[in-house]
């Protein structure tokens, strides 16, 4: 009898993905195994990317509720609306003089590097591209809202000498519910922090965001909101405090079951460290 009710709980955490009791526990990072001597200052030779394969569990965002750092207050409607994404100046193409780009398979045109992991995890897709014939989705495109996570990342080590680390990345954000008018990117000096062994993030609105994980599964915040656009858009980020540490770059979306669906797709994303 005792088997059976363990069985008949199973099915039920199965179909029943919106179950905070069931969805939440697929989204530990306890079971994944993180880069050893993560603390210690890289050798000269690894200036590439450092991936780890172990379980299915994804990190989440736990420090706010996402209401505040979505779109808190506001009604879910239509995401027609595009809204105001942080536009750096981007460079045109090239690379920077005594710089070196160490993200691997940064074009999405291989099946390599990236991770993909939440209970429906990200993935590669043809549906669009900024370049090539690739990009990562992540996220609900089609069908009902259902609670989600859906994350991409990729483990690197940067090296001690670097003077300047530039993360760059392009993404076309989509969602179906009110979207935030203006995205929350964080600054050095104003970055958020958590822990990803606190629990779940509070059920709230959906939420696309970038996070820089730290080996123990500590993170900053480095975008974060609820994005609607037409066109690729970049975004830049400074992580020049992290010379010398490994951390992984994740990205991801967070679907509630109510309202409409939210993605992002990313593509070119890119770490340019520049040494002395």
């Amino acid at each position: 009898m005792k088997a059976r009710r363990i069985s008949f709980v199973c099915v039920l955490c199965g179909l029943l993905l919106a179950a905070p009791g069931c969805a939440f526990r697929v989204l530990e990072p306890a079971g994944e195994a993180t880069p050893a001597a993560t603390e210690q200052q890289p050798e000269a030779s690894k200036s590439g990317a450092e991936m780890t394969a172990a379980s299915e569990a994804t990190p989440v965002p736990t420090t706010e509720s996402a209401g505040q750092s979505a779109a808190s207050g506001q009604t879910e409607g239509a995401g027609t609306q595009e809204s105001q994404v942080y536009l750096p100046s981007f460079g045109q193409g090239g690379a920077p003089e005594g710089c070196q780009q160490i993200i691997l398979n940064n074009g999405m045109e291989e099946n390599a590097a990236w991770r993909f992991v939440g209970g429906k995890p990200a993935r590669y897709s043809t549906d669009m591209a900024h370049e090539g014939t690739r990009s990562i989705v992540a996220g609900l495109t089609a069908g009902r809202p259902y609670h989600i996570y859906s994350d991409a990342r990729q483990w690197v080590t940067i090296p001690s000498d670097a003077i300047s680390v530039t993360l760059r990345m392009w993404w076309y954000p989509r969602t179906e519910e009110q979207a935030s008018r203006l995205i929350e990117r964080c600054t050095r000096g104003n970055c958020p922090t958590g822990t990803l062994a606190e629990g779940p993030l509070p059920a709230a609105h959906d939420l696309q965001y970038v996070l820089a994980v730290r080996p123990d599964w500590s993170f900053e915040w480095l975008l974060r909101g609820k994005a609607n656009g037409s066109q690729w858009q970049p975004l830049e980020f400074d992580l020049t405090r992290y010379a010398g540490r490994t951390i992984a770059v994740q990205f991801g979306v967070y679907n509630d079951p109510r309202g409409g669906l939210t993605s992002m797709f990313v593509d070119d994303v890119e770490m340019w460290v520049c040494r002395k």
